[in-house]
C-alpha cells in the first residue's frame, strides 16, 4: 500500500535538509511506497524552495506522427507538445508523455527531445532526453489499445522570447498514427 506524506512535510528551508529529503523521496519512490511525481516535488534550480505544477497546462498541444524520423539530433520530422510559458522566470513541469496507438501500427521507438527555445531543424538546438519502445497494436472492438507513459519529470523555463519546448518524433513510419499527451502544468 502506498503512503501519502503530507505537503507541510516538502517545505523545506535549508539546502542540505532538501538535498537529503529529495534523496529520501527519491528512496522511498523507488521501492514504491510514495506514489509522487518527484519533479513536482523538488524542481532544484535556482530556488531551495520546491516547485509545484500549479496550473493546468497553457501551451501543451497534442497531437500525433506516421512518419519516420531516424536523426538522433532533434531535426527532421518531429512534433512539438509542450512549451513554457513566454515569461522569464516562469515554467512548466512535463511529468510523462503518454503514447496512444490511433489503429494498427508496427512497433516503433518513441524519442523525446527538450529544445532551448531556437529552431529545432539545428541540432545544437536540441538534446534527446527520452526513448521508449511502444510494442505493434492491432485494432480490435474487442480489446482496448495500451497506453504507453515515458516518464521524464522535466522542467521547461519560461522565457519572454525563448521559452524551452518539447518535441516527439519515431523511429518507424506507422500506417495509424501514434497520439502523443504532455501530461503536468505550469508553476
Amino acid at each position: 500500500m502506498k503512503m501519502q506524506i503530507p505537503v507541510a512535510w516538502y517545505w523545506i528551508k535549508q539546502h542540505r535538509i532538501a538535498f537529503a529529503c529529495a534523496a529520501v523521496c527519491l528512496a522511498l519512490g523507488l521501492i514504491g511506497l510514495i506514489d509522487l511525481p518527484l519533479a513536482t516535488l523538488f524542481a532544484i534550480g535556482a530556488s531551495t524552495s520546491p516547485a509545484f505544477a500549479s496550473v493546468p497546462p497553457s501551451n501543451f498541444t497534442p497531437g500525433s506522427l506516421t512518419a519516420a524520423n531516424t536523426a538522433l539530433d532533434g531535426t527532421g520530422t518531429t512534433l512539438l507538445i509542450a512549451t513554457a510559458p513566454a515569461v522569464t522566470g516562469g515554467g512548466s513541469v512535463v511529468e510523462r508523455v503518454r503514447c496512444m496507438h490511433k489503429g494498427t501500427n508496427v512497433a516503433t521507438v518513441v524519442r523525446v527531445f527538450l529544445n532551448n527555445g531556437s529552431t529545432p531543424a539545428t541540432a545544437g538546438n536540441n538534446t534527446l532526453i527520452a526513448e521508449k519502445t511502444i510494442p505493434a497494436n492491432t485494432l480490435t472492438q474487442t480489446a482496448e489499445s495500451i497506453p504507453q507513459d515515458i516518464v521524464i519529470n522535466q522542467l521547461l523555463k519560461g522565457h519572454a522570447t525563448t521559452p524551452e519546448r518539447l518535441y516527439v518524433a519515431i523511429g518507424t513510419a506507422v500506417a495509424a498514427g501514434v497520439q502523443f499527451t504532455a501530461i503536468g502544468g505550469d508553476l
